[in-house]
This record gives structure tokens, C-alpha cells and sequence, in this order.
């Protein structure tokens, strides 16, 4: 049975991208730079959602999982797509979206990928996996953990991706190297060649708490590695029918002068936009900048009527943080339309 410790959120960088799709001005050559960011991205998540696929097949021994786990060693960051922690053992495992054909050189250390005629060298999955495994261990060590056996593991994502070693070595590269839909029987491979139990039931709850208490949330920012600045998108509040950035605050609902549409909530998605791009916090100040609303007390009472911030400060000081990342839901969105 799997009990999912740390689901695999949607990424953080994919929402910064199609926040920036939603709001870049221009269309030019970063415009597609920007789509091409995302469909990568997308092809990533998807690859890692694969997998998941095929953990929620596993009904034997119970097993904890945490999704990228990202945790802080004695010099460095690093972070693990997914631990499998059984009584048995804890597999390490770097999920690889790639697609083409991926040539493991085991003597150089090196991969090399082709992909449409295309010819490239990658970073080495094998020597990256290898790497988290040193981490973990390190990390395990001084934060006194009981001892387990680690086993680090590639898993390719997609199914039609094919892969190739030096001659002689295929079976070294087996060891290392799985496609996701092998998961399964790989498993079944290490639980028979490690039947000694070493963690019991509330042994694997117990650490299991304790790696997601030390989980480290990355911060990345999409728009410095695209280069981008402020002035780079559209102000005020997009039409959720034309799209436009043409709403207006009138009696109490925006309006589009552009198609006539009419919503109450169509400022919560720029409001999330800000959050993701450009800060984690906003006064009623830069609220009312930002929306062009007519009056103070309108931007104070729009934020304050906004479900999932919380309030900061005191009354001449104030500042609305959402209280989650993912404050925006999917029904949110819909709702402003």
C-alpha cells in the first residue's frame, strides 16, 4: 500500500511561465522562446505524473513516498524527484523526460542524447543519481537516522525514448537505468534481493514526518532566466472573454469597454500573476496602482474580500500574502467569468 507523504504539486516555474504566456506584451522572438520554456516544462510534468501512474500499482508492503523532496546538506541544496521508503529499503529515484535516444558512455561518464537528427551531450543521469545518493547518505549520517539501504534509480518517463551503452555493459546499465513502466517489476527484482525488514510500520511514519518537516520549497524565477523586466507585460486586469487588458472598476463589477463582459473576481487572476512574478506580498497601495481602481477604499475592500489572503501588519502598514501558493483555484478562475 502507498501512503503519499509529499504529493507532486503542479510546478511552481510551469505557473510562473503561463503566468508570463498571460501577461508578456510583445510578439516577437521571446514570445516563442517563453511557449517553448512551457511546452518543455509540460512535457517534464507529464513524465513525472507517468510514473505516479504506475506507484499507485503497488499494493504489497507499504511504502512512503515524498515528491521532490528538496532538502539542504552540508554544502548544498539537492532535491529528489521520488523517495520510496519501505521497510525494506529507499530507493532514490531521478525521473528523466527525454525523448529520442540516449547513449550512456559508462567509461566517460557522459550522455549523449539525439533527438531528431539532432546530436547533443546532456548531463550524465547516472552520475547525477549517483550524486543524490552521496547527499542522502550524507544528510541520513548527520541528521541520525537509523541506517537503510539506499538504492539510486533513473527512470525514463516515456515509453518510446530508447537507450544504449558501451558494449559489454548493458547489463550495468540495466542495474542503473529502468522506463517507468519497469517500475513495477523492479521492484518486485529488489524486494527479493533485500528481504531483510529494517523499519517497521511506525519506524517508516516517524521518518517519513521528519524528511517533509526538512523539505526546503525552491524559489525560482522564471522571469530573471528569461531576462524579462516589469515593463515587459500588460497593467490592469485582463478579460477573461476577450482577453484583452481593458477591464474597468464600474458599480461594483469590472467591465470590458472591448466585448461588454461583466465579472466580480477577474482581478484574482492578476492578483495571483503578481504573487508568482514579482513579489509575495502587495499593499492596498500598489493594488489600487496596479488595477487602476478609482479610490483607496476600493482596493482595500477588494483585497480584504479576496478568499486565501491573509492579512499583515497593522492598520498603517498593511500588507495581503496569500496564505498557499496554489490560493488560486481552478474553481476561482472560473468563478471570474
Amino acid at each position: 500500500m502507498v501512503t503519499i507523504v509529499k504529493p507532486r504539486d503542479y510546478p511552481i516555474d510551469l505557473r510562473q511561465l503561463e503566468a508570463i504566456r498571460r501577461n508578456y506584451r510583445f510578439n516577437d522572438a521571446k514570445s516563442l522562446e517563453i511557449e517553448s520554456e512551457i511546452i518543455n516544462r509540460e512535457m517534464g510534468f507529464r513524465g513525472e505524473r507517468q510514473l505516479d501512474y504506475y506507484l499507485s500499482m503497488i499494493t504489497d508492503e507499504p511504502i512512503y513516498v515524498l515528491h521532490n523532496l528538496r532538502l539542504c546538506g552540508q554544502n548544498m541544496y539537492f532535491e529528489i524527484d521520488t523517495i520510496l521508503l519501505s521497510p525494506f529499503f529507499c530507493l532514490l529515484i531521478d525521473v528523466k523526460n527525454y525523448k529520442g535516444h540516449l547513449y550512456f558512455d559508462q567509461l566517460l561518464k557522459q550522455c549523449i542524447r539525439t533527438y531528431k537528427e539532432n546530436k547533443e551531450g546532456i548531463q550524465d543521469p547516472i552520475s547525477q543519481s549517483e550524486m543524490h545518493l552521496y547527499c542522502m547518505q550524507d544528510f541520513w549520517k548527520n541528521n541520525n537516522l537509523p541506517v537503510t539501504t539506499f538504492l539510486p534509480l533513473v527512470v525514463i518517463a516515456f515509453a518510446t525514448t530508447s537507450v544504449s551503452t558501451n558494449q559489454g555493459l548493458e547489463k550495468n546499465l540495466h542495474q542503473m537505468v529502468i522506463h517507468s513502466h519497469h517500475l513495477i517489476k523492479r521492484l518486485q527484482t529488489v524486494y527479493k534481493s533485500h528481504p531483510k525488514k529494517i523499519f517497521t510500520k511506525n519506524q517508516l511514519q516517524t521518518i517519513s514526518k521528519f524528511l517533509l518537516s526538512k523539505h526546503v520549497p525552491k524559489c525560482p524565477s522564471a522571469m530573471k532566466k528569461l531576462s524579462l523586466q516589469p515593463t515587459d507585460f500588460h497593467q490592469g486586469v485582463q478579460c477573461p472573454s476577450c482577453k484583452l487588458f481593458s477591464m474597468i472598476w464600474k458599480v461594483a463589477k469590472w467591465y470590458c469597454p472591448s466585448c461588454g463582459a461583466i465579472s466580480k473576481n477577474a482581478h484574482y487572476q492578476a492578483l495571483s500573476d503578481y504573487f508568482l512574478l514579482h513579489n509575495p506580498s502587495i499593499t492596498s497601495a500598489q493594488f489600487q496602482k496596479m488595477m487602476d481602481l478609482p479610490t483607496m477604499d476600493v482596493s482595500r475592500r477588494l483585497l480584504q474580500n479576496v478568499q486565501g489572503l491573509q492579512k499583515i501588519g497593522n492598520t498603517y502598514n498593511t500588507t495581503y500574502a496569500p496564505k498557499t501558493l496554489d490560493w488560486l483555484s481552478t474553481d476561482d478562475v472560473q468563478n471570474s467569468h
